[in-house]
C-alpha cells in the first residue's frame, strides 16, 4: 500500500474502523503533492472535534475505584491517539518531500498508536463503554494542525506531547495498578514502551534538522512558543529515567524538570525593584542596591502564580530551580524580558517607578516622607492614646536647619529622614550636629526640599503591616541592625517570641492590627512600619513609623509562610558581607538540610536566590529552631 493511500484514508475515512487499518507492507514512490489543512479530520457524529457538548469532567485519581472513573480516562486517552494519527497523516500529506526515512519512520509511529487506540477500546468495551460517548477536545489538532514544516511537528508532538506522555502513562499505570485494574495497566505498559521509540524517533530527526551551533535544550525552546511551551513535555510526574532511555541529554532533562511557562492565561510580569525611591528621586542606585535588585531579583516567585513571569537579569540555575522545586514551591518562568508572543495581563513591580506602566505623578507624591507624615497625622486621633501616645511623637517636617536644630533641643536625640529612601537608607540619627551630619543634612534639604524629623524611640521591637487592596492587613515583624537597616524578617506569627508585656500591650496582635488598620492608604500594594518602644517606664505602640506605597519584604514573608507548618519558628534572613556566597550556602545547605512533613517545611534552610550568581546577598529562609536563636540580639532588643 502506497504511504499517501493510507495517510488519506486515516485522514479523511470518518469510521474508526477504517482508519485502524494496517496495511502489512508500505511503499513510498508516489507521495504526491502537498495539501492544504482541513478544518477538522472526517469523523463520526459522535468523534466531531466541533461538538457542541460540554466536556466531561476528567476524573480525579481517587475515583479510580468506579469503573465509569476509568471509562473516562480511557476515552480521553483514546482520543489522543486518534489525533496522533490524524496528524501524523496530516504531516505525511501535507510534507511529501521530506526526507523518505522520515515519513516511513513516522509511519511506523503511526502504526503503533493505532495498536494503542485498538487497546484502548478494547478496555472501553470491557468496562461497558465505548468511544463517543462523551465530548472529545481538539486540543492537539488546534496546535499541530497547522505547522510550518515537519521540524515544527517533531518539536510539538515527539518532543512535547509524546514526551508528556512517557510520564501520563507512568502515573496513570500506577494509578490503575493501585485500584487493581491490571489490564490497563498492562496496555498502559505498552503505550509507554512504544513511547519511549517515538521520541527517539523525533529526537533524531530534530538532532539533523537543528542547527550546529544549538544544544537540544536552545533548540527545542527556541522552537516553542504559544500553547506548545517546554511545560507541555512535562506530566503530572517528572520521569528521568524515560528521558534518559529515549537519549535526552542530561542538561535538557534537568532544565525541563523546572521549566515553568505559561499555558495561556495572559501572565502578570514580576518585578524586584528595591530602590525605587531612588529612581523616583532621579537618583542612580548605588552599588549596594543594584547588587541588591540583581542578586534578589527571583524573590517574586513566593507571589507569583505558575502562568506568571518573574523577569530577572539572569535566569537561575536549573539546579538551583530544582532545589526550590524539591521544597514545595510551585515555580513561575523566569525570563531576562517581557515574552514576545503573550502579552502581561498586569505588571506587578515591587515599587512603582518612572517607566513602568501605571506609573504617574500621584504615585510620586506617596514616595514622599512627608506625604506619608501628614496622611498618618491626619487619623492620628482615630487611634487610642494610651496605646499609641500623642501626635508629636509621628514628627515634623523641617525646610530648614533651624527647624532641625529647634527639634533636636525639645527632644534631646533625633533621626532625620531623607524625603526619598527605603529600607534604613537615607536616615541619620542625631543627638548633635556636627560637620558631617551639617553637611549630610544641607544636602537633602537642597536636593528634596524637606526633611521629616522624628524623635529618637527606644526600640523593643520592629512591628509593621502590609496591605494589598483585594484583603484585610496582616501584622509583619522585622529584624533591623543598630543602624535601623533591614536583615530580615520574623515569618508567620508576628508576635512569636515576644515579651509577654508586648502580647498584653497589644492584645495579643488585634490592637496592632486595628491601629494599623486605622492608618491604611488607599493604595494597591503598600505597608506601614511601626515598632513597640519603650518610654517613661511602659511600652508604647508606634504605627505610623513611615508609609511604604509599595510592597515591602512582610508580603513575600507572608507568602514564605504558607509553605512552613503552622506553629513551626521560622526566618528569613539576608545575608551580606560574606566573601564567598556560593561556598557559604553549601555550608548552610550541609549544616541545616531540608525537612518537610507532608509537604510543609519543618526544618532546615532553603537558599532563595542562586549562590553562584550572587555578587553581595544572599536570601536564606530558616526553619525549625528556637525562636531566640532566630531573632538575634543583636539585631532585636528582645
Amino acid at each position: 500500500m502506497e504511504l499517501r493511500a493510507l495517510a488519506e484514508q486515516v485522514l479523511f475515512e470518518a469510521d474508526v474502523s477504517a482508519k485502524l487499518h494496517t496495511p502489512e507492507a508500505l511503499t513510498d514512490e508516489r507521495p504526491g503533492t502537498p495539501i492544504d489543512t482541513p478544518r477538522w479530520p472526517a469523523r463520526t457524529a459522535g468523534l466531531r472535534l466541533d461538538d457542541p457538548r460540554p466536556a466531561a469532567r476528567f476524573p480525579r485519581v481517587a475515583e479510580l475505584d468506579h469503573p465509569d472513573a476509568r471509562a473516562r480516562v480511557l476515552h480521553s486517552f483514546a482520543n489522543h491517539e486518534l489525533l496522533a494519527m490524524e496528524l501524523m497523516a496530516l504531516v505525511l500529506l501535507r510534507f511529501p518531500s521530506a526526507p523518505r526515512p522520515f515519513r516511513l519512520g513516522l509511519a511506523g509511529v503511526l502504526a503503533d498508536e493505532q495498536e494503542h487506540l485498538r487497546l484502548y477500546l478494547g478496555r472501553l468495551r470491557s468496562l461497558g463503554s465505548g468511544l463517543g460517548e462523551h465530548r472529545v477536545s481538539p486540543f492537539f489538532w488546534s496546535c499541530l494542525a497547522h505547522c510550518t514544516d515537519p521540524m515544527s511537528f517533531v518539536v510539538g508532538m515527539s518532543l512535547g506531547f509524546e514526551q508528556a506522555n512517557l510520564d501520563h502513562s507512568l502515573f496513570w499505570l500506577d494509578a490503575h495498578r493501585t485500584v487493581g485494574d491490571h489490564d490497563t495497566a498492562a496496555v498502559l505498559q505498552q503505550v509507554y514502551d512504544d513511547e519511549v521509540r517515538h521520541v527517539r524517533h523525533g529526537l533524531h530527526w530534530f538532532r539533523r534538522w537543528r542547527g550546529p551551533e544549538e544544544d537540544d535544550w536552545d533548540g527545542f525552546v527556541a522552537r516553542t512558543a504559544g500553547p506548545i511551551s517546554p511545560a507541555r513535555a512535562r506530566g503530572p510526574t517528572y520521569s528521568v529515567a524515560a528521558r534518559e532511555a529515549c537519549g535526552l541529554e542530561p542538561r535538557f532533562i534537568r532544565e525541563l524538570a523546572v521549566w515553568s511557562n505559561s499555558r495561556g492565561r495572559p501572565p502578570v510580569l514580576h518585578t524586584y525593584n528595591p530602590g525605587c525611591e531612588e529612581e523616583v528621586a532621579g537618583r542612580r542606585l548605588s552599588g549596594p542596591v543594584q547588587d541588591l535588585r540583581s542578586d534578589l531579583a527571583i524573590l517574586p516567585f513566593v507571589l507569583a502564580g505558575a502562568d506568571d513571569v518573574v523577569l530577572v537579569p539572569e535566569r537561575p540555575s536549573a539546579e538551583h530551580l530544582a532545589s526550590l522545586q524539591r521544597a514545595g514551591f510551585q515555580l513561575p518562568e523566569f525570563a531576562t524580558t517581557p515574552p514576545a508572543d503573550r502579552p502581561a495581563a498586569a505588571h506587578q513591580p515591587f515599587g512603582q517607578a518612572p517607566g513602568l506602566p501605571g506609573w504617574s505623578e500621584h504615585a510620586a507624591t506617596w514616595y514622599r516622607r512627608s506625604t506619608g507624615l501628614a496622611h498618618f497625622q491626619e487619623r492620628w486621633t482615630a487611634l487610642d492614646p494610651d496605646l499609641v501616645g500623642p501626635v508629636d511623637w509621628l514628627g515634623e517636617v523641617v525646610r530648614s536647619m533651624d527647624d532641625v536644630e529647634h527639634l533636636l533641643r525639645t527632644h534631646g536625640r533625633v533621626v532625620a529622614k531623607a524625603e526619598l529612601s527605603s529600607s534604613g537608607r537615607g536616615l541619620r540619627w542625631l543627638a548633635g550636629v556636627g560637620p558631617a551630619d551639617r553637611r549630610w543634612l544641607e544636602a537633602r534639604l537642597s536636593d528634596d526640599g524637606a526633611l521629616v524629623v522624628q524623635p529618637w524611640l527606644e526600640r523593643v521591637c520592629e512591628l509593621s503591616a502590609t496591605f494589598r487592596a483585594d484583603r484585610p492587613g496582616r501584622l509583619a515583624r522585622s529584624v533591623v541592625d543598630a543602624r535601623g537597616r533591614y536583615r530580615g524578617s520574623v515569618v508567620g506569627w508576628a508576635l512569636q517570641g515576644l515579651p509577654g508585656e508586648v502580647h498584653r500591650l497589644l492584645h495579643g496582635g488585634r490592637a496592632a492590627l486595628a491601629a494599623f488598620e486605622a492608618l491604611r492608604a488607599e493604595l494597591p500594594f503598600h505597608g506601614l512600619d511601626g515598632l513597640v518602644h519603650r518610654r517613661g517606664g511602659r511600652l508604647w505602640l508606634h504605627p505610623g513609623l513611615e508609609l511604604n506605597p509599595r510592597m515591602t519584604m512582610g508580603h513575600y514573608t507572608h507568602a514564605l509562610a504558607a509553605r512552613v507548618k503552622r506553629g513551626t519558628p521560622a526566618r528569613l534572613e539576608i545575608v551580606t558581607g560574606v566573601r564567598d556566597l556560593a561556598a557559604h550556602a553549601e555550608a548552610i545547605r550541609s549544616r541545616c538540610p531540608l525537612e518537610l512533613e507532608r509537604s510543609q517545611l519543618v526544618g532546615g534552610a532553603l537558599i532563595l536566590n542562586d549562590p553562584v550568581t550572587a555578587r553581595r546577598f544572599l536570601g536564606v529562609l530558616r526553619v525549625g529552631r528556637a525562636v531566640e536563636d532566630l531573632l538575634p540580639s543583636a539585631h532585636e532588643a528582645c
